[in-house]
């Protein structure tokens, strides 16, 4: 099952602090869901993930036995996972719960 995640603040340096939104979407559900998010837009991408893994948590009985397959164009987000970047302090505690998820 393929789930999409996006975030952002629409602010013109990803390093500015915004509000924006935390997104994702499981379009063989036809579902989709948004989120204020306040942070930059490392901080929106995060959360959206954040989001869409605690939804697969509180709905096991849904995504038994689903192979779920995360898409994002949050490059530097995905380069975090990968270990290949190094995670910002303010994101540790995200991407820990991330991890646990």
């Amino acid at each position: 099952m393929r789930c999409y995640i996006w975030g952002t603040n629409n602010q013109s340096d990803r390093a500015q602090q915004g509000r924006g939104v935390a997104c994702f979407a499981i379009p063989d559900w036809g579902l989709q869901f948004r989120a204020i998010q306040d942070g930059n837009a490392d901080t929106c991408e995060t959360a959206a993930l954040l989001g869409l893994l605690r939804f697969i948590e509180n709905n096991p009985k849904v995504f038994e036995g689903e192979r779920v397959e995360v898409l994002t164009d949050a490059a530097q987000l995905v380069e975090q996972l990968k270990g290949s970047l190094p995670i910002e302090p303010y994101l540790r505690g995200s991407f820990a719960a991330i991890r646990t998820l």
